[in-house]
């Protein structure tokens, strides 16, 4: 059984609340055992500037440290054993997170994090995660089944087809399902055609048989210096680039490669998989709407999570913004696939091209963002989460209302009003 926890720190010797409990998903002051943490306001402890231990050193050091030191009130056994570092990140507030994740003789337990954060002054705040108390030492770690053909029953299981735009990728993890601890791969198979994908399969590492496996396509919902003009007639200002071509002439292409630390915005056509290309700065013809607005709009949200987050892109490295548009036959939806934006046409009543609605691209850029960063497991409670911080970002970036998607609805709809709402 996983546990959640929430440690605040605080300034006595004591460092944690001495009934804290780790079933509970936030610790309770000493006269108020079993109940969550309900100081006035219900503000937790760290944000009224109670303060633990400065850090001295490195990070992950001091972390892990302070983490044996309160080995018993949060129940991970040798930490120094079985958390192994993932990354340390610093946020616009000045704020240090360090990151862990557990492991078994080395190998990561899927779903488990502990992550133990400092102030901008480098003083230990607070320790929040979960974590599987029953993966342990006694799990057998050897293999009995080969990468490769967990990567084949991978394929199987999810009905792929033969040939993918990605090679699969797998990697061994533990895999905490129905009150077992398994030993397996767990495999990404990504593909479009008609039925696209971005599945994740967990295939058992001694028989070799599908465990569990989900579709992590992150749908806006399952119903939903050239100048150019985009589907809606807007006059669009885009970034694309030029090439003298021996036999062609000259050639611009909607790839925008003039972002310094960006590997570039790139907009395809889902129907040849190629670039878009035109022998004209001006993107006037209508089969050209859809790809014109989706490459604006893919530079407007870059430039949001640049200037307002101080973020390079989805993976705040600078990963290439990938757009395919003319996804589908009356494709009433668009989507992330854990790599690219693909946005249908609409049916031309019910919905117009998806890439023309701001929030709808701000939507499933975020899920690109939420992909790199907390990487919100596409199912459950934290499939709910990744849907909702990717509908109030596509609200605040396309800030004129809170609704989303209400730009691509087709005359069919509009006595259905808006989309959804990021209310």
């Amino acid at each position: 059984m996983k546990k959640n926890y929430f440690v605040p720190v605080l300034l006595s010797s004591a460092l944690v609340l001495s009934s804290f409990s780790a079933a509970n998903a936030l610790a309770a002051p000493p006269d108020q055992p079993g109940k969550p943490w309900n100081e006035t306001g219900s503000v937790p402890v760290f944000v009224k500037e109670k303060f633990g231990e400065k850090q001295v050193g490195n990070a992950a050091a001091h972390a892990l440290d302070y983490l044996k030191k309160i080995e018993k009130q949060i129940g991970v056994a040798n930490p120094d054993k079985n958390l192994k570092v993932k990354n340390i990140q610093k946020d616009s507030l000045g704020m240090k997170h360090v990151r862990f994740n557990q492991t078994v003789k080395g190998i990561p337990v899927e779903g488990s994090e502990v992550v133990v954060h400092y102030n901008k002054q480098d003083e230990l705040v607070s320790v929040n995660g979960s974590h599987i108390p029953e993966a342990t030492e006694e799990i057998d770690t050897s293999a009995a089944v080969s990468e490769a053909a967990a990567v084949e029953a991978a394929k199987k299981a999810v009905n792929a087809p033969a040939q993918l735009e990605e090679t699969p990728l797998a990697d061994l993890v533990i895999y905490p399902f129905e009150g077992t601890n398994h030993l397996a791969y767990k495999v990404n198979v990504n593909f479009l055609g008609e039925k696209p994908g971005n599945w994740f399969a967990f295939i058992d590492a001694k028989s070799g048989e599908t465990i569990d496996q989900y579709n992590a396509l992150m749908h806006v919902d399952n119903h939903h210096e050239s100048v150019g003009t985009g589907v809606l007639g807007a006059q669009r200002k885009i970034h694309t680039t030029r090439t003298q071509l021996p036999s062609q002439g000259t050639i611009f292409s909607l790839s925008d490669t003039s972002h310094a630390g960006l590997q570039g915005i790139f907009t395809y056509d889902a129907n040849d998989g190629k670039i878009f290309s035109n022998n004209s700065a001006s993107w006037k013809d209508e089969y050209q709407h859809a790809a014109v607005d989706a490459h604006y709009n893919s530079e407007v949200v870059y430039d949001y999570y640049l200037e307002e987050h101080g973020r390079n892109s989805l993976d705040d490295k600078g990963m290439a913004i990938v757009s395919y548009v003319h996804y589908g036959d009356n494709y009433n939806n668009a989507f992330w696939n854990g790599r690219q934006m693909t946005y249908g046409d609409g049916d031309g009543s019910y919905m117009v091209p998806l890439s023309a609605g701001l929030d709808v691209a701000a939507h499933e850029m975020t899920h690109g963002v939420i992909t790199n960063s907390a990487n919100l497991q596409y199912r459950f409670q934290s499939g709910a989460l990744n849907e909702s911080f990717a509908d109030i970002f596509g609200a605040l970036i396309d800030s004129e209302d809170w609704e989303v998607g209400e730009d691509i609805m087709g005359p069919g709809a509009k006595a259905d009003a808006v989309y959804r709402s990021a209310v």
